[in-house]
């Protein structure tokens, strides 16, 4: 089985701020991955480089193998993004997210 996403010292400066600093991560295709942390931790901006809407300054990213520079077209086709605010989805738990259909159609296992 191979990783849904992989990350390798991925890092990210806003002027003075370190605001990755030597990010690695590994997520094996299958698994629901929830992003925890205080504020500033930098949680944010590591979705946004997966999600390509962010490149990084250091580092690299991989979302189902594509790199999320280099092919984010390709990235951006398999991925969705809604942010905590959205006004469609005011909690979403582990059971409902279960509940659809994956890209592919398929349901999971």
């Amino acid at each position: 089985m191979g990783y849904a996403i992989q990350a390798d010292g991925l890092a990210k400066r806003y002027g003075e701020t370190r605001a990755l600093d030597g990010v690695d991560l590994e997520v094996p295709q299958g698994r629901l991955l929830g992003v925890l942390g205080p504020n500033g931790a930098g949680k944010t901006t590591a979705v946004r480089i997966l999600a390509t809407l962010v490149r990084p300054d250091g580092g690299g990213a991989r979302v189902s193998g594509f790199d999320v520079v280099r092919r984010a077209h390709q990235v951006r086709s398999l991925i969705g993004l809604t942010g905590r605010r959205s006004p469609r989805i005011t909690f979403v738990s582990a059971r409902t997210l279960r509940q659809f259909p994956t890209p592919t159609g398929l349901r999971p296992s």
